[in-house]
């Protein structure tokens, strides 16, 4: 059911200006291509959870997902 949805409606990805969001969105994209059969609507820009929304009714996706990422800490013990 929800591959179906994901293959003809479709996905919103939107990334934010934190260091590597960008190229953790485009693997994203082309994960759910290839593995889920979505339809995927990537962002060309840095956006906010507000903007996703909108392009998420917008584009009649099923769902908007908003990717931010945190920086690696040099002394993080983890």
């Amino acid at each position: 059911m929800m591959q179906e949805l994901l293959a003809n409606k479709g996905v919103v990805l939107g990334f934010d200006q934190k260091k590597r969001s960008s190229t953790i969105a485009k693997i994203l994209a082309a994960v759910l291509k290839k593995y889920g059969g979505a339809q995927i609507h990537l962002l060309d820009k840095f956006t906010t959870p507000g903007f996703l929304s909108y392009y998420t009714k917008v584009f009649g996706c099923v769902m908007g997902i908003m990717v931010t990422c945190e920086p690696i800490s040099q002394n993080s013990s983890s």
